[in-house]
């Protein structure tokens, strides 16, 4: 079986409806290319990798991992193991739909900000209520109480916070032990935000800023010393849980010898070829924020 990183940071995110027969069907379209180089390739081979390129260790922590979780959004926050262990066995606990008029729904109907270009879209169609991460498919949710609704397809829930005048001013994604705040934006904003990205990846031009960012925290890794203040809470969480691994990857790749943008990926990330002296890998790296952090980074090993 191929030489593959384990359980490094996530370079792709189960979708938040994760689809076990897809991704099998993913497995053979990557066997079928394994093959191009490495004709002995076994479907086990590419589920390996494929797994790797989500984040874990194997195929079957993957499958297991789509039992409990949907978009793999990363579980670290400044909460400890035990908080967000308490977080993921209480968001997994059975749900029942209450009573609700669907026009209470239309005040939460809008557009929130989860990341740079990432933007959870909620619409209502009848006394069905929606919800849509970009790059991903719509997931029907359901009332649990007037402010908090959940998904029957994976163990995920989210809620709206208001302001002392009741306008709503964010959605929270509870997940995975996690939660993910978005903000409230316009419909101005968030069609501008689609259109940069549809621009983006029709031009495949890469995020302003994004390949010196991803050069200064690679050289982070190599050094020991993640720039952590540079990365989301979640990000830094994970990153931190997953140092003994990235250490020894590093080592084992040797010296960083070129950076080369590849494409711009349906959720907004920029994608890098990245040359070590001894491993070809693939980074994937989401836009920096106004703030100078981002929210996602995940690296691969290339056959």
């Amino acid at each position: 079986m191929s030489d593959v990183p384990q359980r490094v940071v996530r370079a792709r995110a189960l979708p938040l409806k994760p689809d076990l027969e897809h991704l099998k069907s993913e497995a053979k379209l990557l066997l079928a290319t394994l093959r191009k180089s490495a004709p002995e390739a076994k479907l086990a081979d590419a589920q390996f990798h494929l797994a790797c390129e989500y984040g874990f260790s194997s195929w079957r922590a993957l499958k297991d991992e789509i039992d409990v979780r949907s978009d793999g959004s990363d579980v670290g926050q400044t909460a400890t193991p035990e908080e967000i262990a308490q977080r993921r066995a209480e968001q997994a606990l059975p749900r029942s739909a209450i009573p609700f008029d669907p026009a209470m729904f239309d005040k939460y109907v809008g557009y929130y900000q989860l990341g740079p270009s990432s933007i959870f879209t909620i619409t209502r169609d009848g006394d069905r209520f929606n919800l849509r991460l970009t790059g991903q498919v719509s997931v029907e949710v359901y009332p649990e109480s007037n402010k908090k609704f959940f998904a029957k397809v994976v163990p995920a829930q989210i809620s709206f916070s208001t302001d002392p005048q009741d306008n709503v001013t964010e959605l929270v994604l509870h997940q995975s032990g996690a939660e993910q705040h978005a903000k409230r934006i316009s419909a101005t904003l968030a069609k501008d935000m689609e259109a940069a990205l549809e621009r983006r990846q029709k031009s495949n031009t890469p995020s302003a800023g994004a390949e010196a960012t991803l050069r200064r925290h690679i050289e982070g890794l190599e050094k020991g010393q993640p720039d952590y203040d540079a990365m989301s809470l979640a990000l830094a969480a994970l990153t931190r849980q997953q140092m003994p691994s990235l250490q020894q990857l590093m080592k084992r790749w040797g010296a960083l010898l070129s950076i080369t943008f590849k494409a711009v990926s349906r959720q907004g990330w920029d994608i890098y070829e990245v040359t070590f002296e001894h491993a070809q890998t693939e980074w994937r790296i989401t836009p920096p924020g106004d703030d100078g952090k981002i929210t996602g980074l995940g690296v691969r090993e290339l056959p």
